[in-house]
């Protein structure tokens, strides 16, 4: 693994990378991208500042396919130290290694993190110089050593490679062979080291910018090297020793008026060393120059001159641009100076709310005088001033177009109102407008879903949303989605979406309950089969559901099944097996509660015979109760049997003969109960669609689990207060068979099949899948009995309570 960093970071980045602290290196996240790469951010410590570098390493099945540093280094080889350091302290997330596991005591642990340094601390001495001609340029020498001092010159490859890994010897000479793993500077100097051996890496092979055996600094570096001198003395190749630099300017300036002129001098004649054209050494100092100044006193050797003169109207411009840059070095006449010197204004900002944004103005009085920001008038104006009022407003997500400021995003808004006005105004003097002080900022938001049965057994709902217009629904969820911070109401009041947890639980809730926000003021009616998986979110997961007397009454019903005893004649009790009485009472229950179910215990279990007798305990209560048995063309008989085995004493008949036949006896019968099969039903459905059945059973139920046969839209038009289904396979293929199943027994359950496929990406009959199956399972299993045969055989020496759960694929 070492090498395969190395042909990444390369060797010198490793060996820096090896002695980085793992401290100061932090996995902020991993990326995944859609073609199965990574994309690891990391946050890197400098070393030697207080700066932070921001890390990415992409990854693609474990090979690094791209690296980024925001290093000044990375900037100049495309690889650096903190890469190396990510990618070896994080080598077993980057290339999903297993971690050695070893059996590591106490004492090895302590033995192997204690550390004594016994380092030398050496001294560094810096001398600078300057060349003309084609090697012009500014360039460095440096010495080290404890006691005597030696020019590194020609070794200075060999002391950076040695310095960087922190191991090997050089002999400069008598007094000094330097040992990188005992020889070490101050933390002041192995910042100039460090920058150092940076251009020194760059520079290697060109011989220009390695002249004499010293180091060239390039001039757009120079004042970085110079400001790492700041507390360093330091030597200037012809000129002496300096300590620091300073950053004023220098040379004597002053502005006088005479008669209708004023006159500005600025001497620059005065002796200067250059060292390039913004670092100067004037009376034993090094001063850096500020750019603009430069470009001024450029401008003025241009033309040979020392001396401006200026008009009154030129006045303001002058003092703008040039009496800035002088930093109050200026000797100003003493009758001009009310003239000419800068005030700071007194400050007025102004906030108002127009079509959704934030508009500022800014009012800037000088001495007597009012003005707006963006007004144009020749008058002596605090420029610098009045730019940190911009780049403070900026700060706070203002733009500026057009002379207007602005602020238009909602999060931005939202804050701005909620935090930053007040900050603002601790600075600056604030004024609001009436509208911005009346939008306020929700919190939080008061719900309340109401859910109630009626004595008509309908269920419907209701919403109350304190401050919120159902309009506004959909385009705060999708705010939701966006993260966004903040969203504004139709009402104009500004709701704060982090701090509205009970926002993301209504969603959670609609999309739970499968109800449209945008039809809340028109359709609130569901199906009342669907109170018992509410209930089962009321419990666990919402607290805003509130639901009425005759909803709890429902849903205490169902809960009660096994204390609801149907009728079962003494000689069924000595037939039926536990799980058997148990099936028996759950399907009573499902009957009683209105709803429908499947039974859906293994085939062997004993399916017909449970109906059978939950049938019987129907008729018992109702004995003209009209009941219909379907079941496929081969099991009608076997249907026969049974009933005349358990439930002989019943009235029945198996409607399977020519289709006259069929007709009259469905005309003229006064069966309780019908037996036929679905093809037949099928034919004669214009007889039984205005039939009303007590019950409705359907055997083999997977005959309709594709809801687009004719099968299976006829059985679901047949009008019955119950429906149940029979079948040891509810899920053959898909969950769609399922959907089908339940639209038949229970419609609207699962609302309609677009929305079904929709929310379990189903597109296919062939899908068949256990994720779907577990997400349905909490809401579905209320309404499925299903057991296995193994379990009914451990269980046949108890009796058997409740045992519901959903397991498709056995």
């Amino acid at each position: 693994m070492k090498e395969k960093i190395i042909q990444i970071v390369d060797k010198i980045n490793y060996l820096k990378g090896q002695n980085y602290n793992p401290e100061d290196i932090d996995l902020k996240k991993i990326i995944y991208l859609t073609n199965k790469s990574k994309i690891f951010k990391f946050e890197v410590e400098s070393q030697r500042t207080y700066d932070k570098y921001k890390v990415d390493i992409t990854t693609q099945n474990n090979d690094i396919i791209a690296t980024y540093c925001s290093c000044p280094q990375y900037e100049i080889d495309s690889k650096c130290k903190h890469i190396a350091a990510c990618l070896i302290k994080e080598k077993n997330k980057i290339f999903e290694l297993k971690p050695e596991i070893k059996n590591i005591s106490i004492s090895d642990i302590i033995l192997k993190n204690l550390k004594i340094t016994t380092k030398n601390i050496l001294n560094l001495e810096i001398e600078i110089y300057t060349t003309e001609g084609y090697r012009k340029g500014m360039y460095v020498k440096f010495k080290i050593g404890k006691n005597k001092l030696y020019t590194v010159g020609t070794k200075a490859k060999t002391f950076f490679d040695y310095y960087i890994e922190e191991f090997g010897q050089i002999n400069f000479g008598k007094e000094l062979t330097y040992d990188a793993k005992t020889d070490t500077f101050n933390e002041e100097d192995k910042k100039i080291i460090d920058f150092l051996l940076t251009i020194f890496y760059k520079q290697t092979g060109s011989y220009s910018y390695y002249y004499n055996n010293d180091i060239y600094i390039p001039e757009s570096k120079t004042i970085k090297f110079i400001k790492l001198l700041k507390n360093k003395e330091y030597k200037i190749y012809g000129l002496g020793t300096f300590k620091g630099f300073e950053e004023t300017i220098p040379f004597k300036n002053s502005l006088n008026k005479q008669d209708d002129k004023y006159i500005f001098n600025i001497d620059l004649n005065e002796y200067v060393h250059h060292i390039n054209k913004n670092i100067i050494v004037k009376d034993n100092k090094v001063y850096i120059l500020n750019e603009n100044f430069t470009n001024l006193a450029i401008e003025l050797t241009k033309y040979n001159t020392n001396k401006l003169e200026i008009t009154e109207e030129q006045i303001p411009e002058f003092v703008e641009k040039i009496m800035p840059l002088l930093k109050n070095t200026t000797e100003i006449q003493e009758e001009i100076k009310e003239k000419v010197e800068i005030t700071t204004p007194s400050v007025k900002l102004y906030f108002d709310l127009k079509n959704d944004a934030i508009i500022c103005n800014i009012k800037l009085k000088y001495n007597d005088k009012e003005i707006d920001y963006f007004e144009n008038i020749n008058i002596l104006r605090n420029k610098p001033y009045e730019e940190t009022i911009i780049n403070d407003l900026i700060n706070y997500k203002f733009k500026i177009e057009n002379n207007q400021i602005q602020m238009t995003k909602i999060n931005d808004i939202g804050n701005f109102i909620e935090n930053d006005l007040i900050e603002i105004s601790k600075k600056y003097e604030v004024y609001t407008t009436k509208k911005l002080d009346e939008t306020s900022i929700i919190k939080k938001n008061k719900i309340e879903a109401q859910f109630s049965i009626g004595q008509d057994n309908i269920m419907s709902y209701n919403f109350q949303l304190n401050n919120i217009d159902y309009k506004d629904l959909e385009n705060i969820f999708n705010s939701l989605h966006e993260n966004k911070k903040y969203y504004k109401l139709k009402s104009g009041k500004i709701i704060n979406l982090d701090e509205n947890k009970e926002l993301e639980e209504l969603e959670n809730l609609f999309n739970d309950m499968e109800i449209d926000y945008n039809n809340l003021n028109k359709n609130n009616i569901i199906p009342k089969y669907r109170a018992i998986y509410l209930d089962s979110l009321k419990e666990n997961k919402y607290n805003f559901i509130k639901t009425n007397n005759l909803f709890q009454e429902f849903v205490d019903n169902f809960k009660q099944y096994k204390n609801k005893n149907p009728y079962i004649s003494q000689k069924d009790k000595t037939i039926l097996r536990d799980y058997q009485l148990t099936g028996v009472k759950w399907l009573y229950n499902i009957y009683k509660c209105d709803l429908g179910c499947i039974l859906a215990d293994e085939m062997g279990l004993g399916k017909s015979i449970q109906a059978i007798c939950f049938i019987k305990a129907i008729l018992h209560e109702k004995k003209d109760a009209k009941i219909l048995i379907v079941a496929p063309t081969s099991l009608i008989y076997n249907w026969e049997k049974e009933f005349e085995k358990f439930g002989s004493n019943t009235n029945y008949q198996v409607i399977a003969e020519t289709k006259q036949k069929r007709i009259n006896t469905l005309e003229n019968t006064n069966t309780n109960i019908i037996i036929t099969t679905y093809g037949l039903l099928r034919q004669d459905f214009e007889i039984y669609k205005d039939k009303q059945f007590e019950l409705m059973i359907i055997d083999e139920a997977q005959n309709i689990k594709n809801p687009k046969t004719n099968i299976s839209q006829t059985v679901k038009k047949i009008k019955s207060k119950t429906k149940i289904a029979l079948t040891g396979t509810p899920i053959e293929n898909t969950v769609m068979e399922l959907w089908s199943i339940f639209d038949y027994m229970m419609p609207g359950f699962f609302t309609n099949l677009t929305k079904f496929q929709s929310k379990y990406n189903v597109k296919t009959f062939e899908e068949k899948d256990k994720i779907i199956l577990n997400n349905l399972n909490k809401q579905i299993s209320p309404f499925i009995l299903r057991r296995k045969k193994i379990d009914v055989a451990k269980e046949l020496p108890k009796k058997i309570e409740n045992n519901i759960y959903l397991d498709m694929y056995p």
